[in-house]
């Protein structure tokens, strides 16, 4: 599932090119960038909870939900019908979702990266790069995920959402480490939920 930012497809039904997860550089000097660092368990599991949401709406074919899971701009780009022709035509596998595993997510800013493997029915085992994106208390329209107190509040949210997901080579070096940190790299292992 691509970005907000460029989620249409060509003429042939062709997914877009998926966007690269943004580099999180080391902070070397006070305002050089976002330093990307371990979540806490609390963090861990409201991502995981997201994600598996997602995982399930698409494994019951239930498009409507899925999207529901997705950050503000993405959902208000997409219908159901479209988003569903996105994930069949290069996404299929979290369709046919019977297991997750997560890896240990890593914050910079509002962001939260983690990666997840997914397990189908078929037994075959694919990876993930879930970008997430923390609304934090921002007043939002249109959703259903908390009212702020007061009679002429606009809704309010404290969530996080699906921002972006990129596929993974399961082959691929997932040792990340903690710019900025001053720890060692990492490597991430896979935990299930």
């Amino acid at each position: 599932m691509p970005s907000a930012a460029g989620q249409s497809s060509d003429d042939n039904g062709v997914p877009p090119k998926l966007p690269t997860p943004p580099h999180i550089r080391p902070q070397a000097e006070p305002g050089a960038g976002p330093v990307a660092g371990p979540v806490d368990d609390k963090t861990q599991q409201r991502l995981q909870k997201v994600v598996s949401k997602q995982l399930s709406a698409f494994a019951h074919n239930d498009f409507v939900s899925a999207l529901g899971c997705s950050v503000p701009e993405f959902r208000q780009s997409w219908t159901p019908d479209a988003f569903r022709q996105l994930i069949r035509s290069g996404y299929a596998p979290m369709m046919d979702y019977r297991k997750a595993t997560f890896g240990p997510a890593r914050r910079a800013a509002d962001s939260a990266f983690m990666p997840v493997e997914i397990v189908t029915a078929q037994g075959n085992t694919v990876a993930y790069m879930y970008i997430l994106r923390h609304l934090g208390h921002s007043a939002i329209g249109q959703t259903t995920l908390k009212k702020a107190p007061g009679p002429h509040s606009a809704p309010a949210v404290d969530a996080w959402l699906v921002d972006t997901v990129s596929p993974l080579s399961l082959d691929q070096d997932l040792r990340m480490p903690y710019p900025g940190s001053g720890e060692p790299d990492h490597d991430i292992k896979i935990r299930e939920a």
